[in-house]
This record gives C-alpha cells, sequence and structure tokens, in this order.
C-alpha cells in the first residue's frame, strides 16, 4: 500500500455494505408506490396521474370544474363504478344471507340503494336546487319535478305527481279535488 500504480487500493473504489440508508429506503418506497398507484389507473381506467402524482395533479374547485372535463368525466366514471359495485354486492350479500338463514336476510334490489355524494366540487346541490326553483317560478318546470328530486321522490308519471302534490302540496291537492 505504498501508492505505487501496482497498488490495487489506489484505483479500487471502496466497496462495503450500507447497513441502513433512509434516503435510499425512502425513495425506493416512493418509487414502488408509485408504481402500484400507476398500475391502479390503468387498470381501472382512471386518468393518468390522478392517484400516482397527487402533488403534481392538485387543482382548485374553479380548476377542476372548468377543465376540459376529462377530470370531471374520471371522477364521475369512478363515482358510477363504485355504485355499480355496491349495488352488485349488496345483492350478493342478499343471496348469501338466505343461502345461509340468516335472519331477516332478503334479496336486496339494485334500485334499493341509494348513494348520495354531497355536495362538492363536481356537484352542489344546493345550486341545483336554486336553478329548479328558478325554473318552476319562470314556468319551464313542474313543480311536482322539482319536489321530487329534492325529496328522492319518483317524478315519472302522473300518479307519481299526484303522490307529491298530495305529501308537499296539500293546499292544490285540495283545490284539486274541491273542483
Amino acid at each position: 500500500m505504498d501508492g505505487s500504480p501496482d497498488d490495487v487500493s489506489v484505483y479500487a473504489p471502496a466497496v462495503g455494505l450500507t447497513i441502513f440508508s433512509p434516503e435510499l429506503r425512502e425513495k425506493s418506497f416512493l418509487a414502488r408506490k408509485q408504481d402500484y398507484l400507476r398500475s391502479a389507473e390503468n387498470i381501472i381506467g382512471l386518468k393518468r396521474g390522478l392517484l400516482s402524482e397527487v402533488e403534481a395533479a392538485e387543482r382548485t374547485a374553479t380548476e377542476v370544474t372548468s377543465s376540459a372535463g376529462d377530470y370531471n368525466l374520471t371522477i364521475i366514471d369512478f363515482q358510477q363504478m363504485f355504485e355499480a359495485a355496491v349495488r352488485e354486492a349488496a345483492g350478493l350479500c342478499g343471496v348469501l344471507g338466505r343461502l345461509y338463514h340468516v335472519p331477516g336476510a332478503h334479496d336486496i334490489a339494485p334500485e334499493d340503494i341509494s348513494i348520495d355524494w354531497g355536495n362538492g366540487v363536481l356537484y352542489d346541490e344546493d345550486k341545483t336546487w336554486a336553478d329548479y326553483k328558478d325554473m318552476v317560478a319562470r314556468g319551464l318546470l313542474k313543480p311536482e319535478i322539482a319536489l321530487g328530486w329534492r325529496f328522492g321522490m319518483p317524478a315519472e308519471t302522473e300518479a307519481d305527481l299526484a303522490a307529491i302534490r298530495q305529501k308537499y302540496m296539500p293546499q292544490l291537492q285540495q283545490q284539486a279535488d274541491g273542483e
């Protein structure tokens, strides 16, 4: 080890084992996590970066609703897929409950399940209600349809509309019965 060119230790880098390296461990973990999230995006059909690059995809509510529509549609598509999965799982639970004789188990129809995503960036129930009331005031929408939407009642047939009038518009129903 005299430093001469024949001395191997001069040219050979110091080789050793690093027992613990937090930086290397964290980078490896984050890279693996990003890869898993990208795979999940591909499998369920989400727009690239929604899960895997959250920091890069942060947006304000205005940016989300005014974007080209890709982000908005992706969220709506995801919600629809989730709702379909919940309906299918609930139906399966009803069948399994009856199969195993669970007390009170019964078939669950998909229309019996209601999922409300609430007010948020993509959907504002209060704004929609205000729009419906404005349309009723201008004569563009029947009040029964607006009330049916507001209280989650069907409003497709004349019988549905009559049920809404009876429950939420008793004075109007009394006038119609009196004539």
